[in-house]
Order: C-alpha cells, then sequence, then structure tokens
C-alpha cells in the first residue's frame, strides 16, 4: 500500500489524534502526563534490571557534617573548594563533576574565585553545574548574538566573576 492509496480518513484521524496528544503534552498543567512518563520510564529500567558501573564512581556531599567538622559556615571560600579538583585528581578520574552554583563573584575578593579558577584549569576534568533562569521583568531570554555564541567545551573554566 503506498501513501497515495491510503485511506484519507485513516490519515486524518492519526493526524488529529497526534496533534491532540501533542497539545495535551505541552498544555499539561495539572503534570499527569510527566507522572505517567515517569513512570513508564521506571518501569523500562526495572526490566532491564540493575547493571554494574564499568567504572566506580564516588560521590562526595557536602552535608551538616561537614559544617561541623570544618566549622566553617557557607559559603565556603572558593579557594577551600579549589582544594577538591586538586585532591581528586590525584586518583586520575574521568570527570569531576561540582554540582555548586557559584552563580556570584566571591565575597572574599577576585583572589578567591581566580583560585578556583586555577584549580579547575589544572584538573582539566572539572564540569560545573549550570541554571537557567528566566527575565522575569520582560518575560524573556535575552539571546546573545552568534559571534558570541559557544558551546560549553571551547568556553574557559572559571568560576563567574574571574575574567
Amino acid at each position: 500500500m503506498t501513501f497515495a492509496t491510503l485511506p484519507w480518513r485513516a490519515i486524518l484521524v492519526g493526524s488529529l489524534i497526534g496533534l491532540a496528544a501533542a497539545l495535551g503534552d505541552a498544555y499539561d498543567v495539572s503534570g499527569f502526563l510527566a507522572h505517567n512518563e515517569l513512570k513508564a520510564v521506571n518501569a523500562q529500567f526495572s526490566l532491564r534490571g540493575p547493571r554494574t558501573p564499568h567504572a566506580p564512581v564516588v560521590i562526595v556531599t557536602i552535608d551538616e557534617d561537614s559544617f561541623v567538622e570544618l566549622n566553617m559556615p557557607w559559603p565556603w571560600p572558593r579557594a577551600l573548594h579549589a582544594k577538591f579538583p586538586d585532591i581528586v585528581s590525584l586518583g586520575m578520574p574521568a570527570v569531576i563533576a561540582l554540582d555548586i552554583l557559584f552563580i556570584e563573584p566571591s565575597s572574599r575578593g577576585p583572589a578567591d574565585d581566580q583560585a578556583l579558577a586555577q584549580a579547575i584549569s589544572r584538573s582539566g576534568k572539572v564540569v560545573l553545574a549550570a541554571g537557567l533562569g528566566e527575565v522575569l521583568e520582560s518575560g524573556w531570554i535575552p539571546k546573545l548574538e552568534t559571534s558570541r555564541r559557544r558551546s560549553l567545551r571551547s568556553a574557559p573554566a572559571r568560576p563567574y566573576g574571574v575574567r
């Protein structure tokens, strides 16, 4: 059966169902579809079963015990964060992910930011967290000019505020 010989009613009904599903997903204010999608993904992982990782994964967390042990309030100096990639790099990891948002320049001055930037550069394996926000006053996110766009790979490894 070719496209020309397909019954047009079937094409029309299928198109309308597809359009309704797309619109329902786009305007899913209740979260019903998103919840069902997550349940479907969980079911697929359950069917697949557990897998052992190819390489060991180590997760280092900052918790209440960390604050007690260091006797230091948050935010910690960036120079202290800079010690982490240096120490972890000794184990030759494939990647070091820092899930901490450094969204403002350090309150301890540019030297503090520079210490972290240099540690990230020395390691060469650090991936930093990123956040995307919306400008609430105007309701849109300004676009960068094409000449200023760069991939994350080509962007220099440095915390916000370090030039």
